[in-house]
């Protein structure tokens, strides 16, 4: 809990971190607190005592007791900081939602976007203060304490593996695309399509077509490996590559991967 010595106001929250990482984020411009935040930027840090009320043994335990809390302190509202109830949780830990932001990130649009805002002078000063400010308290014990958190072996390890296995956002984009719920909810939406169109057409016509679907069915699960790694290698050059439309050609010699000619099934 947090409480500001001029007016008495206090603030609530949970988290899974540590102390000084969690103050740290109040401190920065950044921070998503932004009642809190603005005070921080009124009155200054040292207007502030911080004090742990609790340790919960479960995050779902921990935002029980959170929103407990702010009802019990009456933070929520005008006599606190608090902007909610308490209790929330963060949407990122939904892997579709995770799935649908890497997919956002990944647009030529929003990188240009985003290049843009990064080279602002402004804004390049502004996250220069609040990374100073976000550290200006800390001990050098806790520093010493923090470094040696960061580059102990595991912890790079773990850095390292995981840079490893996504390499570029194609690479983790790839992998939420491939997903067994996914992959079945995206052959359901293909299929209603199909159908769809196929309602649309004669008898003859529409049986014509489903053979020609189930051909190729069968030629790709006999092609399915090397089909999919060529397809994987095109797409990684696209979306590595200089911002241009998905459809144009990535200037090497690329051989035809989706299906065979009429005369191969």
């Amino acid at each position: 809990m947090l409480t500001n010595a001029v007016n008495g106001k206090k603030y609530i929250g949970h988290t899974k971190q540590k102390m000084y990482q969690r103050m740290g984020t109040h401190k920065a411009l950044y921070s998503g607190c932004r009642y809190l935040k603005n005070a921080v930027a009124k009155y200054g840090w040292g207007a502030f005592s911080v004090e742990v009320l609790e340790k919960a043994p479960t995050t779902e335990k921990a935002r029980e007791r959170e929103k407990e809390l702010i009802k019990e302190h009456g933070t929520f509202g005008k006599g606190g900081y608090n902007l909610t109830p308490g209790g929330e949780i963060t949407p990122m830990i939904f892997p579709s939602v995770v799935a649908k932001r890497l997919a956002t990130v990944g647009k030529p649009e929003h990188k240009q976007k985003m290049a843009a805002v990064n080279a602002n002078p402004e804004v390049k000063e502004r996250r220069s203060q609040g990374g100073k400010r976000q550290y200006a308290a800390e001990s050098e014990e806790t520093r010493a304490k923090r470094m040696a958190a960061a580059t102990a072996p595991e912890v790079v390890q773990r850095r390292a593996a995981t840079l490893r296995a996504s390499e570029t956002f194609a690479g983790v984009q790839l992998v939420a695309q491939n997903r067994p719920e996914t992959v079945a909810k995206r052959k359901t939406t293909w299929a209603a399509k199909r159908e769809a169109k196929l309602a649309l057409l004669s008898p003859e016509e529409a049986a014509k077509k489903r053979a020609e679907a189930e051909r190729r069915a069968v030629w790709y699960a006999a092609n399915k490996e090397a089909c999919n790694a060529k397809i994987k290698e095109r797409r990684m050059q696209q979306r590595t590559s200089k911002s241009r439309p998905s459809c144009a050609r990535t200037g090497v010699d690329e051989e035809p991967v989706l299906w065979p000619s009429d005369e191969e099934l």
